[in-house]
């Protein structure tokens, strides 16, 4: 069996049920399902709310841009949550001094509030998720999403 690939024979007759991204994607939904809840339970934050306010929170007076690129947000998405949170008044949006066509993202007063009211909760779902892995199985785990995400990078796959 060649450690890169497998059995070539199981791969060449995998179920559906047993393909990589059939079984991330599945994982991911019902992770966003679960975040979803438990945002709602909270603070009725939409997930896209909640990780652009999150984000602002580590990265304050950041751009959109390098909001957008840190979060891996559409531009377009980020755009409407900005200006969403911006009338809630969760964020303050400042124009660059030097160019005009970005602008520094800040949470307000309330959207402080928001996030430090939110985030004990958020990391405690992430230790619970956590804590279904051993150490050992949560090193290989990010291992693992290390090489996929390269191997995603890829462009020229071998047939």
């Amino acid at each position: 069996m060649d450690q890169n690939t497998g059995s070539e024979d199981y791969l060449d007759n995998l179920p559906l049920q047993r393909f990589l991204t059939y079984r991330l994607l599945r994982v991911h939904a019902k992770l966003n399902a679960q975040a979803i809840r438990r945002l709602k339970e909270v603070c009725g934050l939409s997930l896209s709310h909640w990780r652009v306010l999150a984000m602002i929170a580590v990265n304050p007076g950041a751009t959109s841009t390098r909001i957008s690129r840190l979060s891996d947000i559409d531009k377009g998405q980020l755009s409407r949550c900005v200006k969403a949170m911006s009338a809630e008044g969760l964020l303050r949006v400042e124009d660059d001094n030097s160019d005009q066509r970005q602008q520094h993202l800040h949470l307000t007063d309330m959207g402080q509030d928001l996030y430090d009211t939110t985030v004990p909760r958020m990391r405690a779902r992430q230790r619970y998720l956590l804590g279904q892995l051993t150490p050992q199985e949560r090193d290989l785990f990010y291992t693992v999403l290390d090489k996929l995400e390269i191997a995603a990078e890829t462009l020229d796959i071998p047939e």
